[in-house]
């Protein structure tokens, strides 16, 4: 990759300032992970207020590594669901001959 293919980017996550270099076509998904990380440190700093800055980020962690895991389970029924719209598409071709 060539070093024009990078990109030097701040973002501001929580109260931290991080200076990153990033593939140029990576910016916007890191950009907008930062939005989503903010978004959610803001939304337990206002349900939960008064705690320590340390457990709203430890919340925001945990948040964001149980919809992984969520998702990482979804991706486990997609063979099992392409069997099942194969086996329901032979079923009505079989109908049809009926």
């Amino acid at each position: 990759m060539a070093n024009g293919d990078k990109l030097p980017i701040h973002l501001m996550i929580g109260r931290q300032d991080l200076a990153l270099t990033v593939n140029r076509s990576d910016e916007e998904a890191f950009r907008k992970a930062a939005r989503q990380i903010n978004e959610r440190l803001a939304k337990y700093e206002q349900t939960y207020p008064g705690q320590a800055y340390e457990k709203y980020l430890a919340f925001t962690l945990l948040d964001f590594a149980v919809f992984n895991l969520r998702l990482e389970d979804n991706k486990d029924i997609d063979p099992v669901m392409e069997s099942i719209r194969r086996l329901t598409s032979e079923i009505h071709d079989q109908m049809k001959t009926l």
